[in-house]
């Protein structure tokens, strides 16, 4: 309950920043969780799917809590690049492309309905950084974003990065502490 949630953390002075899906949604947890635990990649590919989730989901919930004080930002994805051709480790995948639309429909969305921040939870500084090698890219530019949606709505407005210990170890070679 979102709600009991925001008034929780109100009644401690800690500010909340709702994470609206995962790359997991993209893995199949069914046999362990149900019918409808992940395998979602539609909700991605579909732009059709993705608006009626706009319309019928993400506006009246970002709307309904857009004067709340403690709500910091909304994060669209956490690690999204976990669900992407080519890079990814879930059962199903999308395109880059497939996934920064769906990021820029969102993000749009909640600019126009809500005063809040938006953000992406990035897996890690190799898909966040054009030049610390050996990243490949920062898939998250306002201008990477708009190229797969055109909306001036579509753009996070601060770069979240996820870093692990095991990241220094393997082939990606670099620590940002």
């Amino acid at each position: 309950d979102l709600e009991d949630i925001f008034a929780r953390a109100e009644q401690h002075g800690v500010m909340v920043m709702p994470c609206l899906w995962s790359f997991d949604m993209l893995d199949d947890a069914t046999a362990g969780a149900g019918p409808y635990a992940g395998l979602h990649a539609d909700l991605i590919q579909d732009t059709a799917k993705a608006q009626s989730y706009i319309d019928n989901a993400l506006v009246p919930m970002v709307q309904y809590f857009a004067g709340t004080e403690n709500l910091f930002a909304w994060e669209i994805i956490n690690e999204p690049e976990w669900g992407v051709s080519g890079i990814g480790t879930t059962d199903e995948q999308v395109s880059l492309a497939e996934m920064q639309r769906f990021v820029g429909m969102l993000a749009e969305a909640i600019h126009v309905n809500c005063g809040k921040m938006v953000t992406v939870g990035s897996a890690g500084l190799k898909w966040n950084s054009e030049t610390v090698p050996p990243a490949e890219g920062n898939y998250w530019t306002d201008a990477a974003i708009q190229a797969a949606y055109s909306s001036s709505g579509a753009y996070v407005d601060f770069y979240q990065v996820h870093y692990y210990d095991w990241m220094y170890n393997v082939d990606w070679g670099y620590d940002p502490f």
